[in-house]
């Protein structure tokens, strides 16, 4: 992955990559435009200077693989520390804690604030990858049996996760109105891709871009893929289930509107 990188990419990764193995790694490939990494709780580094953010220039020693004893390097980089104060589910508050690091070590340029919201904005295509797996089919495992109908289950995941967020854009432009979400039908979708498909690999030579591009433009504003049926009304309260050994112990579901607090914290 490191050798595929430029200078116009700039990295995120998660706290298994926020080590000193891996930044020494980054290092020596040189071959990328920055990154932003959260660092692992069990990793040390030495602060050096403070900077106006509350962020920190640290020294962080590399150690070998094979002897931990042994320091192979030592990399300066910019960490900044910062915590998240949420509610649960159950309305109770929780702190969570969490480092990054960085080689943008001008603070003004590039704040700490505007990273930690960077990284967040990579947690958001973590939701969104898992929404497309988990949450639009029925079954964890694809349900094609063959080669090429697996391709066209995949792309019609994407397909459909790629509807969802352009509908959620259309509520949020109107917000304030009565008007309410359309519903996306994945069956639906699937049985337009089973028509790109075949277009693309058929007649695709004869087409040009434009035109491809048009026809699939046309299925997905197509009025079918709105028309799915609205679920019927519960009888009851949505519930919980909790796995217990012996029964499934049921307990209210309660959900917190209650903003998100970020703090940056110095090493003081």
């Amino acid at each position: 992955m490191l050798k595929k990188l430029t200078k116009a990419d700039m990295l995120l990764r998660d706290r298994l990559y926020g080590v000193g193995w891996f930044l020494h790694q980054m290092v020596e490939q040189g071959n990328y435009g920055a990154f932003l990494l959260k660092v692992s709780g069990s990793q040390t580094s030495r602060r050096i200077e403070e900077l106006e953010d509350g962020s920190w220039i640290v020294e962080v020693d590399v150690r070998s693989r094979r002897r931990p004893a042994d320091i192979i390097a030592t990399h300066l980089v910019r960490e900044i520390r910062f915590e998240i104060a949420s509610t649960d589910a159950q309305g109770e508050s929780r702190i969570d804690c969490y480092r990054l690091w960085t080689d943008l070590m001008d603070c003004r340029i590039d704040p700490a604030k505007t990273l930690i919201g960077l990284y967040q904005q990579r947690w958001e295509h973590e939701g969104s990858c898992r929404e497309m797996k988990l949450e639009l089919k029925k079954h964890k495992h694809l349900s094609a049996q063959l080669l090429e109908t697996a391709h066209i289950e995949i792309l019609s995941m994407v397909w459909a996760s790629a509807l969802i967020a352009k509908e959620r854009q259309r509520l949020a432009s109107i917000n304030g109105s009565s008007e309410t979400a359309r519903r996306v039908g994945f069956d639906v979708v699937q049985e337009n891709m089973c028509v790109l498909w075949p277009l693309q690999s058929q007649v695709g030579i004869h087409l040009s871009q434009a035109q491809f591009e048009a026809s699939a433009q046309s299925l997905s504003h197509h009025a079918s893929l709105y028309n799915t049926p609205q679920k019927r009304k519960r009888s009851c309260p949505r519930k919980v289930r909790q796995n217990q050994k012996h029964w499934p112990k049921i307990r209210e579901r309660t959900e917190s509107k209650q903003p998100v607090k970020i703090t940056i914290l110095g090493h003081h």
